[in-house]
């Protein structure tokens, strides 16, 4: 070794990336299909009951599996602002001066503990038990689910007789969701989804986002056709694929053409629910948007919720008091998460939802893969424009696979942190043989 020369510095054993047993991942899996396919609200409906645990049971059994074979990672930004909606929502709507239950009231506690199980219970286990290689695995498991969702809805609507047990609303379409609305949103998510991490085979993709479509049309679902528009143009505006955006609204003004055409030959032979439903879709489909205006719509639903806020803007009205706000038949909700969180917790809950908003949008605006940023970006805006057209939507269990994958893709994908690691240069000394009196300086070295 030259003299002066710095010993190569040694090598330690690389440190072997952790990785969840794969017993905690299926486990996580078994249950997030559990959440996703809607098990527990088939059960329930049935078997015609209106309230069991089956989804705390299933969620604490999993947790159980999951929490103790795997290791505690970096918390998110999002759990904090999730835990702060929850508090100010749960504790909230027991202040209010007209809450109409009790804490022996065991059906709000489970509608309660549903709503953490979504928000802050789904996505805790998907980063403890989902690592980043598991995550394209987690975005195709959901798109051929809701695939499979969406036959099912074509099959509610060929015949519905075979489905009668679960449908609400006799032709159209809900897949294993129930509500029609939620069948639309559900598939409109998994549309965005299938762009992040596509299968190899180009077919397989056109096939399942074509089951996908024609799912979503079955249901009839006004807020899902707004929302898969909208969803679609924020993806395409940012990923700068213009003609995306282009062919979507030529693809929309297809569909309006053809699905008016289709609606007008469905009224003759529809029941007059169904013929009321068909009526309001294909306005829509002309381009009105704000129906008739009359006592069942969504103004004149906002306008009852509006006030009901005014009364108690502080600390809201208590639970429950929203559900019954709009005194039509036995009562019901006003069709608006905003007001209705407001309505029932107070302006804190409903500026602590507003501020779980923003925190979706900014965790999918930080993540470093382009289509993962537009698609959860896309995503979250339509989260903001369902929550303006539906009071319950958050209560439903399969929306907690939709935010744990959301959280897990802005988990994984978010930028690496800056360590502030400076590396050293080694200098190396060479000894150079001394000058021969009056003559040139060797090179040898």
């Amino acid at each position: 070794m030259p003299a002066g020369a710095f010993p190569p510095q040694s090598v330690g054993r690389r440190a072997v990336e952790y990785r969840a047993p794969g017993i905690a991942v299926w486990s996580y899996m078994a249950f997030f299909l559990f959440s996703f396919f809607n098990v527990a609200g088939l059960i329930l409906a049935v078997l015609k009951l209106e309230s069991l645990p089956l989804q705390p049971v299933a969620f604490a059994l999993t947790g159980m599996l999951v929490i103790p074979m795997t290791r505690a990672k970096p918390s998110h930004p999002y759990f904090l602002v999730a835990w702060v909606f929850w508090i100010f929502f749960a504790l909230g709507g027991f202040i209010g001066p007209h809450s109409l239950v009790g804490v022996s009231d065991m059906a709000l506690w489970q509608l309660v503990l549903k709503l953490w199980i979504s928000l802050i219970g789904v996505p805790f286990l998907t980063i403890r038990a989902i690592d980043r290689d598991k995550l394209p695995m987690l975005l195709k498991t959901a798109v051929v689910a809701s695939a499979i969702g969406g036959v099912l809805a074509v099959l509610q609507v060929l015949s519905p007789g075979r489905f009668i047990l679960i449908l609400t609303e006799l032709g159209r379409g809900s897949g294993f969701w129930l509500n029609p609305n939620s069948c639309a949103e559900v598939l409109g998510f998994c549309l965005l989804l299938s762009l992040i991490y596509p299968f190899k085979s180009k077919s397989v993709n056109i096939v399942l986002r074509a089951i996908i479509v024609i799912g979503m049309l079955t249901t009839f679902s006004r807020t899902g056709l707004a929302i898969i528009v909208l969803g679609s143009g924020v993806y395409g505006l940012l990923m700068r694929q213009f003609r995306v955006v282009l062919q979507i609204v030529v693809v929309f003004a297809f569909v309006a053409i053809v699905g008016s055409f289709i609606v007008d030959q469905m009224k003759a032979t529809s029941t007059k629910i169904f013929e009321s439903r068909l009526t309001r879709f294909g306005a829509l489909l002309q381009g009105n948007v704000e129906g008739d205006r009359q006592a069942d719509d969504r103004f004149a639903l906002w306008g009852y919720g509006w006030r009901a806020v005014m009364r108690e803007p502080i600390t809201g009205q208590g639970h429950r008091f929203m559900d019954t706000v709009v005194p039509l038949g036995g009562g019901f909700g006003p069709h608006n998460y905003y007001l209705y969180v407001w309505g029932n917790s107070g302006i804190l809950a409903f500026l602590s939802f507003l501020l779980f908003l923003v925190v979706l949008c900014q965790m999918a605006w930080r993540c470093t893969d382009r289509r993962a940023r537009a698609s959860v970006l896309a995503i979250a805006t339509m989260i903001a424009m369902i929550a303006m057209v539906d009071h319950s939507f958050l209560n439903n269990v399969f929306f907690g696979p939709i935010f744990a994958i959301m959280v897990a893709i802005a988990y994984h994908l978010k930028p690496e942190k800056k360590t502030g690691f400076r590396p050293v240069h080694q200098v190396v000394r060479v000894s150079l043989p001394p000058r021969r009196p009056g003559g040139p300086a060797s090179t040898a070295g």
